[in-house]
C-alpha cells in the first residue's frame, strides 16, 4: 500500500490517504473524501510500500488527482470563503454574539459552507443563521462547528 499524506486548506495536520495505483507525488493536488464531503488539499508527503498493522486498511483512499477545474472551483471557493466569512463576523458583530468566527470552509462542489467558532458557553444560532437574510449566492446548506480547546478552570 501507499500512502499520501495530504494537507487541506486552513488546516496544519497532514492526512494520510490511500494513493496505492494513483501516480502522485509531493506538490501536487488531490481531491479526498472528509466526513463533511469532497474537498481538494495539497500532497505534502509519499510513503510508498507501507504495510499496516491488520487485515483492513484504516486509511480512506484519494478520490482522485485534481482537474484543473477543481483547481478553479477551489480558487473560487477561496473567494467564497472570504467574502462569507466577512458577512458572518458582520452578523456576529451586529447581534454582540459572545463568540470568534476562527475559519469558514466551502466544499469543493459548493455543496455546504463550514463556520468554524470558538465560545466559552451555549450560542443560540437561530438568527444568525435566519436563510432570509443570507445573500443568495450563500443560500446552501450550512454547518456550524465548534473548536473545542482544553477547559481551563474560572475563578
Amino acid at each position: 500500500m501507499d500512502l499520501a499524506g495530504v494537507r487541506l486548506r486552513g488546516v496544519c495536520k497532514t492526512f494520510h490517504y490511500d494513493c496505492t495505483g494513483t501516480t502522485v507525488g509531493r506538490g501536487d493536488y488531490v481531491v479526498v473524501q472528509t466526513e463533511r464531503g469532497a474537498v481538494l488539499g495539497e500532497v505534502v508527503q509519499r510513503v510508498d510500500s507501507y504495510s499496516p498493522p491488520g487485515e483492513k486498511s484504516p486509511y480512506l483512499r484519494i478520490v482522485r488527482a485534481a482537474t484543473a477545474d477543481d483547481i478553479r472551483a477551489h480558487q473560487e471557493n477561496g473567494r467564497r470563503e472570504a467574502d462569507a466569512h466577512s458577512f458572518c463576523m458582520k452578523r456576529i458583530e451586529d447581534r454582540a454574539l459572545p463568540m470568534k468566527l476562527a475559519r469558514t470552509e466551502v466544499l469543493l462542489d459548493r455543496s455546504k459552507a463550514v463556520f468554524y467558532f470558538t465560545a466559552d458557553g451555549r450560542i443560540d444560532f437561530r438568527e444568525l443563521l435566519s436563510m432570509s437574510r443570507l445573500p443568495p449566492q450563500a443560500q446552501k446548506r450550512l454547518a456550524l462547528e465548534a473548536f473545542l480547546f482544553g477547559l481551563h478552570g474560572k475563578d
